[in-house]
């Protein structure tokens, strides 16, 4: 009598399952770059946006206009810097972790700088918003009115020259 012989042997799965292994190692290491690459490119125009809004806004606030974005629209010729920079931070926020996040992953998202003071390293985290006031009682008005809006974009995050510390 002969056997007919059916299925796999031992060694042909674990081969299988071997080059599986392998597939789904490099998949997962590319999976987790173009997320990096998303949030990265997410978090720049984020902050693009915040620079042009603040630009047009300012414009029309020092005109004696009204702010014309959503995102200070509360905000006048005699609001501090320090209130522009919070308003960016809560938008900022709401942009990047969503208006039901938590609060860790709100601060984890954006931050207004000298809240940063004391914390851990007192370096950005990754693709983390700062933004903050070279003087926080400036009004639009004042030469000292200047609003920083800097992120980190890798893992040995520094301040430079672009983006000095804030305190």
């Amino acid at each position: 009598m002969q056997y007919i012989k059916s299925g796999f042997s031992l060694i042909e799965l674990l081969i299988v399952v071997a080059i599986i292994g392998i597939l789904a190692a490099i998949g997962t290491v590319g999976y987790q770059n173009y997320i990096d690459g998303t949030r990265e490119a997410v978090t720049e125009n984020v902050s693009d946006e915040l620079t042009r809004t603040l630009e047009r806004d300012l414009i029309l606030v020092t005109s004696g206009q009204e702010a014309g974005s959503d995102v200070l629209e509360n905000l006048t010729q005699n609001s501090v810097c320090e209130n522009y920079a919070t308003e960016m931070v809560a938008y900022a926020q709401d942009s990047l972790a969503g208006e039901g996040a938590s609060i860790l992953e709100r601060s984890a998202a954006a931050i207004y700088g000298p809240d940063l003071e004391g914390v851990g390293s007192e370096l950005p985290g990754r693709n983390q918003l700062v933004i903050y006031c070279n003087v926080k009682t400036a009004t639009p008005n004042n030469s000292n009115f200047l609003i920083r809006n800097c992120h980190c974009k890798s893992d040995s995050c520094s301040w430079d020259a672009t983006c000095p510390r804030p305190w």
